[in-house]
C-alpha cells in the first residue's frame, strides 16, 4: 500500500470510508502491521505501561517514546505513524511543545504527533502546527490528566460535558489539528460530535459513529 498522508486520510473521511488505526510499540508487531491494509499506527504513551512496565502513562519520557517509535518506524516504513507526546513534554510552554514535537519527527520518523487536552493546550497545538508538524488532538478521557477529573471514566454522560467536548473540538480545529481522538465517549454523543466536526474524528471506546 502507498503510505497515507494528511490529505489522503482526509479524502477517506470525506468519502465516508472508515479509517483504521492500531497501537504498536515494537518492531516485530510493526512488521506484521506493515503487511496489512491498516491505514495508520499510533505509538501511544501506553507503551510505557505495556512495553516498559510503568504503572501508568505519567512517568513516560520523550526518550522512551522516541525509542519505541523508532522501532515501529523501522518495522512499518509504509504506514502513517503518529507519536504520542508524553506528559511533561508540551504543557509548560509553546517552546517546549515545538522542541519536543520536532525531536519526535526528526529522531523517530513519525509523521504526526498527538497530544491531550484543549483550551490552553490549543495554543500548544497551534505552535506545533505552525512549525510544520501535523497534530492530532485527544479529548474525552485523557489518561495523562485523569486524576484531575475522577479517574478513568466515560466522558459525555454528565450534564454539560457534551457542550465542553463540542467547544474543545472547535478550539482544536481553530488551532489547526487535522484530526481528533475521542476516548471513552458515549456512542450517540460521539455521533453528534463527528457529524458536526470539520476534522477527522477517531474513536477509542466511543462507538461506531466516528470516522475511524
Amino acid at each position: 500500500m502507498k503510505k497515507h498522508n494528511v490529505k489522503s486520510l482526509a479524502d477517506l473521511q470525506a468519502t465516508g470510508v472508515p479509517i483504521s488505526w492500531l497501537t504498536c510499540y515494537e518492531y516485530s508487531f510493526a512488521t506484521a502491521l506493515d503487511a496489512t491494509s491498516l491505514d495508520m499506527i499510533l505509538v501511544g504513551d501506553s507503551g510505557g505501561m505495556v512495553a516498559l512496565g510503568h504503572p501508568d502513562t505519567v512517568p513516560v519520557t520523550m526518550n522512551e517514546m522516541i525509542h519505541l517509535a523508532s522501532a515501529v518506524r523501522r518495522g512499518a516504513p509504509n504506514k502513517f505513524i503518529v507519536g504520542d507526546m508524553p506528559k511533561g513534554s508540551y504543557e509548560a510552554s509553546d517552546y517546549d511543545a515545538v522542541a519536543n514535537a520536532m525531536r519526535f519527527i526528526k529522531e523517530s520518523g513519525c509523521d504526526a504527533v498527538k497530544l491531550e487536552g484543549a483550551s490552553v493546550m490549543a495554543n500548544r497545538v497551534k505552535a506545533i502546527v505552525d512549525s510544520g508538524i501535523p497534530v492530532i488532538g485527544h479529548i474525552g478521557l485523557t489518561p495523562q490528566s485523569s486524576s484531575s477529573f475522577g479517574g478513568y471514566r466515560v466522558v459525555g454522560r454528565e450534564s454539560g460535558e457534551l457542550d465542553l467536548l463540542t467547544l474543545a473540538i472547535r478550539e482544536l480545529e481553530i488551532a489547526g489539528v487535522f484530526a481528533i481522538l475521542l476516548e471513552a465517549v458515549p456512542p450517540l454523543a460521539a455521533k453528534v460530535l463527528s457529524d458536526n466536526a470539520e476534522s477527522i474524528i477517531f474513536g477509542i471506546g466511543a462507538g461506531k459513529f466516528t470516522h475511524g
